[in-house]
């Protein structure tokens, strides 16, 4: 086990990095899609189409009620529809509308270039080596 110093300072370097990231990727309130949240929503509803709220609850860790408004907003937006499961109408599976999956690729694109340009001071060999270390933690996670 790392030495708990270690930990610490790895906590708090990442709750810095989570805050400035979020911050720089926020969009103003006037766009369509305001936070990373609803974008992970969209993405994930476009990765696997036709999820219910719970499905799309436990990819995004919330809870179905906080879930559930997500999708309303994301819903008056005119992003995602609702509609009933064809086998069992108490089933409502989301989809993404074509103006959810051309909102959830701009707002991908304009956070990748908010994204490059937080790390466009630091060297590539280093960015190689993050996306190493996060693998790393991914994979030991799976196991």
């Amino acid at each position: 086990m790392a030495n708990n110093a270690y930990i610490e300072e790895l906590f708090n370097v990442m709750m810095q990095f989570g805050k400035i990231v979020a911050h720089q990727t926020q969009e103003s309130h006037e766009e369509k899609v305001a936070t990373m949240l609803q974008f992970a929503a969209l993405h994930f509803l476009k990765s696997k189409p036709a999820q219910t709220v719970g499905d799309l609850a436990n990819d995004l860790k919330l809870s179905k009620s906080s879930t559930t408004q997500l999708i309303k907003r994301l819903s008056h937006a005119g992003l995602v529809k609702r509609d009933s499961d064809k086998d069992d109408l108490r089933i409502t599976r989301i989809t993404l509308t074509p103006a959810g999956e051309e909102e959830m690729i701009l707002q991908k694109k304009k956070m990748l270039n908010k994204i490059g340009t937080l790390f466009s001071k630091v060297p590539q060999k280093d960015i190689k080596e993050l996306i190493r270390i996060y693998r790393a933690i991914i994979e030991g996670i799976k196991k």
